[in-house]
């Protein structure tokens, strides 16, 4: 016989339950109205009916064991059945004395148990204590004030259990109502039965007194109370409790609560007391006292609350959460606090060596790309898990998507000794990881330590204690830009050599910067040959820069260092302006030579670069067909590229394009039939192959051939023999530049070169 599940068990037992509370609740009435019209006015058949049916309607409701209409439910069993016992003591003995009230107070004690054991089972461990606090400093406060009402009026009994049993009673009923309130401030979907509760617990005093006293008015007040808080739980409530993860939220609302009704509810009951002075007892000044220990609990735990979510804050903040190590802000505040120990307890010698390495991991894109961002997550936590382990002297940090830092105990030697067992953890890495095990990771490091000179001059040995292990990190970073330079598994350690080249590339941007500003680039200009009458047919314009401090810097070197400022724009911008200005004033133009000026796929993708160049032509009046803009191949691999639109739009306007450095790189013939392109630029380390081999011959001549019979007219780059020229007249080809007939020529020189005629070899006539 298959056995039912938990829930359905639950649920079973749920409604037997609520049967025999419902029989149980129509029992106490019907024994009160047996016991006579003594029993019935009382409130106890009416908080039994009431406690016993709404148990019997939550439970009946409930679908397992931790839904909060259990819980309810069976607070309102407990409550309800011990005012049965009270009814059934009361028409059993009318005189019975305390009896009733001894019964009453055993009830709210088994409510105030079960809502502990409910608390325990349904909420979070570490949120406990503040609700049980925050629940008896609101309940506290509130007994407070209502002892001091029952005091005042005499309600206070007057044999010795009755004394015993009222103040318990007392606590435990605003306690409960203290437990309500809070959990109809928590949250919304609580808010109806949490009311309801609230108003049953705080009925336990209107009938105490009714009790003690005999006061109908305040029997009726209890009654009254208990059927508002019967019609609130009557309405079908929440099937599930709040989420945990708002328990700092509701520990907010919880103190808002306190501070707005506890603290006033106790400063009233202080000026109470300086009015009345004799109304006070003894157990009253113990709730005085219980309410500022209370209060102070309070403030120790919520200082405590704030001390963790704080420091929990600052994990989160110094924590890398893929791989679990710290992250760049923790490697600077341990640097600072290694700092601040050095400086309070100073070494008695020099300063303990410690050495940087930066670990730049290669291969976690691949990853990334083909099996999704988790799994080179996983790889890169492997990575960091390696790393830590390595050597005990050494400390790990992830300071970048795939970039390590290892700070090293150690000096340069024993740096660099570790670094090819780095090496081999990234480089095993993926094997650790089953889907990423067939994928290969390396890595780039950059090696610096701690004190010595650091290049051009600049000495970090009279730094303040811990210092230079900051300047460390910088000077790993520029080794590990040498690094990458070098390809992947190469250690580069920092040295005066790297340190010189830093300060030269910034001077250079500087100056650079400085140069363009002042616009004193000079654009000199190479002829390029009519191969077949050894006329110039255009000129090539080449930015050129003589510094007044660096002295005279390679093209290389500054268009470099013009890509890393963001320079390119401005540059490209400048050579063009000059070297078109420059070419009209000498009368290029006019003597129908053109002019070829490069461009590069940054100049491309700026804003508004088509409306420059037709500014340029339209202030010089230089033909748009005697202009030539020279790209390289790369612009033309993505034929989405929205520089290949742009070059459209410049060859409508008439301008020629031409393709630069063709044979270079990854060379294709397949885009030269689709371009706006008109002149092919074959680059020198094809022409330097022409008298070497015949296989360079052979390519010269099919890319000769090829670029023909596509109307396009080719330009060979690097002529520097005769035998080299003839060849390219013989292969065909149209026109040649190169050492052969001049270098670049200042713009002083640029109108003579108009009138000159250069020999193109003979060897092959």
């Amino acid at each position: 016989m298959p056995v039912p599940p938990p829930q359905a068990r639950h649920r079973a037992r749920s409604r037997v339950l609520a049967v025999l509370l419902a029989l149980a609740a129509l029992a106490a009435v019907l024994v009160a109205a047996l016991a006579g019209p003594d029993v019935l006015a009382t409130p106890h058949p009416w908080f039994a009916l009431t406690g016993l049916l709404s148990g019997a309607g939550l439970l009946a409701g409930s679908e397992h064991p931790r839904d909060v209409r259990a819980g309810y439910g069976t607070v309102g069993a407990a409550w309800g059945g011990g005012h049965l016992v009270a009814t059934a003591l009361l028409a059993a003995h009318p005189g019975a004395g305390s009896a009733d009230l001894v019964a009453t107070t055993a009830g709210m004690l088994a409510v105030f148990a079960v809502m502990q054991l409910t608390v325990r089972r349904t909420v979070a461990r570490p949120a406990v204590l503040p609700l049980v606090l925050d629940a008896s400093l609101l309940g506290a406060t509130l007994a407070l004030l209502s002892w001091h009402v029952l005091t005042t009026t005499g309600a206070t009994g007057t044999t010795t259990l009755e004394r015993l049993c009222a103040p318990l009673l007392v606590l435990c009923a605003t306690h409960v109502a203290a437990r309500g309130a809070n959990a109809a401030v928590d949250d919304h979907r609580l808010r109806r039965p949490g009311t309801a509760l609230a108003l049953c617990g705080l009925a336990e005093i209107p009938a105490l007194h009714a009790e003690l006293t005999g006061s109908a008015g305040a029997g009726w007040l209890a009654i009254g109370l208990v059927a508002v808080g019967a019609a609130g739980s009557a309405i079908k409530g929440p099937t599930h409790l709040a989420p945990r993860t708002a328990a700092a939220v509701l520990a907010e609302h919880r103190r808002t609560t306190a501070a707005l009704v506890a603290l006033p509810l106790l400063l009233a009951d202080l000026a109470w007391l300086v009015a009345d002075p004799a109304s006070a007892d003894r157990f009253l000044l113990g709730l005085h006292a219980l309410v500022l220990l209370l209060y102070a609990a309070r403030h120790l735990e919520t200082t405590r609350a704030y001390s963790a979510v704080a420091d929990d804050l600052r994990a989160q903040a110094l924590t890398d959460a893929g791989t679990g190590l710290g992250n760049r802000r923790a490697l600077t505040a341990d640097l600072a606090a290694g700092r601040r120990d050095l400086l309070a307890h100073p070494p008695a010698g020099p300063d303990p060596q410690r050495t940087v390495l930066l670990v730049e991991v290669d291969g976690v894109e691949h990853v990334h790309d083909v099996l999704g961002p988790t799994a080179a997550d996983t790889v890169l936590a492997a990575v960091a898990s390696s790393l830590t382990t390595l050597d005990p002297r050494a400390t790990a940090y992830r300071t970048g998507d795939d970039e390590f830092a290892l700070v090293l105990h150690g000096d340069v030697t024993d740096a660099t000794a570790l670094a090819p067992t780095v090496l081999d953890a990234v480089r095993s890495a993926p094997t650790r990881v089953p889907a990423a095990r067939h994928y290969a990771l390396d890595a780039v490091i950059g090696v610096a330590g701690t004190g010595g000179a650091r290049g051009c001059g600049e000495d970090t040995s009279e730094d303040g204690p811990g210092e230079d292990l900051a300047a460390a990190i910088a000077d790993a970073d520029l080794a590990l830009r040498g690094a990458r330079t070098g390809g992947t598994g190469t250690v580069a350690v920092f040295d005066g050599a790297i340190a010189d080249a830093h300060r030269r590339r910034l001077l250079l941007r500087e100056r650079l910067t400085a140069a363009l500003t002042a616009g004193s680039l000079e654009v000199h200009f190479q002829p390029v040959v009519d191969m077949s009458t050894g006329a110039v047919a255009s000129f090539e314009a080449l930015a050129r820069w003589t510094d007044d401090v660096l002295g005279r810097v390679s093209p290389a070197e500054f268009v470099a260092v013009a890509e890393e400022a963001n320079l390119v724009v401005a540059l490209g911008q400048h050579v063009l302006t000059r070297a078109v200005r420059t070419a009209a004033a000498a009368g290029v133009f006019d003597a129908g030579a053109g002019l070829a000026v490069n461009v590069s796929v940054v100049q491309l993708h700026s804003p508004g670069f088509t409306d420059a160049v037709r500014a340029v032509l339209a202030e010089c009046g230089a033909p748009a067909g005697l202009l030539t803009l020279e790209v390289t191949e790369s612009v033309f691999l993505d034929t989405d590229s929205p520089a290949e639109r742009v070059l459209a739009e410049i060859a409508a306007l008439g301008v020629r394009i031409a393709i630069d450095d063709f044979g270079a790189g990854h060379s294709s013939f397949g885009y030269l039939g689709r371009l706006p392109a008109h002149v092919l630029k074959i680059d020198r380390s094809l022409t330097s192959t022409l008298t070497e081999d015949v296989d360079g011959q052979s390519i010269v001549s099919c890319i000769v051939d090829l670029a023909t019979r596509l109307g396009m007219l080719v330009v060979v780059e690097g002529i520097e023999t005769a035998e080299q020229a003839d060849v390219c007249r013989f292969l065909g080809a149209q026109r040649g530049q190169g050492w052969l007939f001049e270098a670049a020529v200042p713009a002083e020189r640029l109108a003579e070169q108009l009138d000159r005629t250069f020999a193109t070899g003979a060897a092959l006539r």
